[in-house]
């Protein structure tokens, strides 16, 4: 059994790399390197805590080096604070707004934006007229800032 702990290595290691396709993370591609290095120590003859030890290494310079490399590529990107939401691309759209649904508690004004129906307040909380023209300035959290044109 222990003469055939490559066939187990390398199973884990080709599971890892599935693993790493669906994920992009680079996490799982350390991992698989660290399992390939328990698989050469396997190969080679070492004992169990040889091939363990092996492992332990690989996969500790793996973890350093892979995602530093994904990043660099461009494989993985880091956010910033920069990075912008999908909530962004509603900034500066126009819409109408919808009558209060009745018999609802605690719904306010809503807009319809390319199908989907957004909360929305102005800055100043001003009262927002049924079919009244506005303009997304912001948002705050789910709920739309905007404000009459």
């Amino acid at each position: 059994m222990i003469t055939d702990m490559w066939m187990i290595w390398l199973a884990v290691a080709i599971l890892l790399v599935i693993i790493e396709i669906f994920t992009m993370s680079a996490i799982a591609l350390s991992l698989a390197f660290g399992v390939l290095g328990g698989f050469v120590a396997a190969l080679c003859g070492g004992s169990l805590e040889i091939q363990l030890i092996a492992m332990a290494f690989v996969m500790i310079a793996a973890l350093i080096v892979v995602p530093k490399l994904f990043r660099r590529y461009g494989i993985i990107k880091t956010p910033t604070k920069e990075s912008t939401s999908n909530m962004d691309a509603l900034v500066g759209r126009r819409s109408v707004v919808e009558p209060v649904a009745t018999g609802v508690a605690d719904q306010g004004p809503r807009i319809k934006i390319d199908g989907d129906r957004w909360l929305v307040r102005t800055e100043d909380d001003a009262a927002l007229l049924p079919g009244q023209k506005v303009e997304v300035m912001g948002y705050d959290s789910i709920i739309l800032i905007v404000r009459p044109i």
